[in-house]
């Protein structure tokens, strides 16, 4: 435990007060791609794949420690695919096939900080492989430091479809 609170920063305003800056990490990408064919003047198709990439390390997480050295990162992925397809067969008869999907995956409060707790002088091993890194301590009149208390072993996943067919 006394390992523990090697974590917390000496005071550099006074004894007991500590203050810094810390810089935000956030990074996105994104990209896509459009194609467009047609094959005759009554056959069509479109297709559509688009992307976005975001990842941020937040010094300073809002569910945990008060202190330096225990960031969080975030990470949002999506993509999104569309497809269309019209067809005439004749003045009077259009056939027109579409299909989309979209998804999101949100992992939010990854712990970039994997000291072990066996190296703090806990005796126990995470059960979790996300879960490993040093415990949140809450010592009373001090700052909180440690890994945020959050769920972060299965990402968000939320699929969508929908289908439209008329006459």
């Amino acid at each position: 435990m006394l390992k523990g609170l090697n974590f917390y920063p000496e005071g550099n305003i006074s004894r007991s007060l500590y203050a810094s800056t810390q810089m935000l990490s956030n990074d996105s990408d994104q990209g896509g791609f459009r194609f467009d064919h047609n094959f005759s003047g009554g056959d069509q198709l479109f297709l559509r794949y688009a992307t976005a990439i975001t990842s941020q390390i937040d010094p300073l997480s809002i569910s945990g420690a008060n202190v330096p050295g225990f960031p969080v990162g975030d990470d949002i992925r999506t993509h999104s695919v569309a497809a269309s397809d019209t067809h005439r067969f004749s003045p009077g008869t259009i056939h027109t096939f579409r299909a989309g999907f979209f998804r999101n995956m949100f992992l939010f409060d990854k712990r970039p900080n994997r000291t072990p707790p066996s190296d703090l002088g806990f005796q126990y091993q995470p059960s979790l492989a996300l879960s490993s890194g040093p415990p949140f301590l809450i010592v009373s009149g001090y700052a909180s430091v440690g890994d945020p208390i959050t769920d972060r072993g299965t990402p968000t996943r939320t699929p969508t479809s929908s289908a439209i067919r008329s006459r």
